[in-house]
């Protein structure tokens, strides 16, 4: 369908998703960088170990999924952006020194503890220097942030291309 302007509905359409695509992706990158604020100030800055040497490796590990529209277009359902928070094991570099030395991210016998650890920190578990320790919660802080904000912080970002636009949600 042609408006009488010479724009296309579907060029209007595909465009605005394309904008919505991109708030929600810079929504999240922002989300990212509030998990790993909540990281660094209620773990990293709790202690500071003398057992080890911090690699940051967990905080650095915080990631998103490439932001992309899901859904078919159709008046019932156009769909969504989808973006994913996630902690990134393959980040999470496990270092082996041996069999009498505490391995960062590793086991006494070298295997990787890399994929436990988002899940012990998350929802505790025992930690050399730190012992038997409450879960971190960082990613539930991020839903809760989320959840208040996020209609707001893709407002902002649709501002900030020049769309004027009221959300709706919490």
């Amino acid at each position: 369908m042609k408006i009488k302007t010479g724009l296309y509905v579907d060029d209007l359409e595909t465009y605005l998703k394309e904008c919505i695509r991109q708030a929600v992706d810079n929504a999240a990158k922002d989300a990212v960088l509030f998990l790993v604020q909540y990281i660094m100030d209620h773990w990293y800055a709790k202690y500071s170990p003398k057992e080890y040497e911090r690699t940051f490796d967990f905080v650095r590990s915080a990631s998103k999924t490439e932001t992309t529209w899901s859904g078919r277009g159709n008046a019932q359902n156009s769909g969504g952006a989808i973006c994913m928070l996630y902690f990134d094991t393959n980040k999470i570099i496990p270092r082996y020194y041996g069999p009498t030395y505490l391995n960062p991210h590793a086991s006494k016998d070298g295997f990787s503890t890399a994929p436990m650890i988002p899940n012990w920190i998350e929802n505790g578990g025992w930690f050399y220097g730190r012992g038997k320790t409450d879960g971190l919660g960082s990613m539930e802080a991020t839903i809760k942030m989320l959840e208040r904000n996020f209609p707001k912080m893709v407002q902002r970002e649709l501002k900030n291309m020049g769309l004027k636009v009221k959300v709706s949600g919490k």
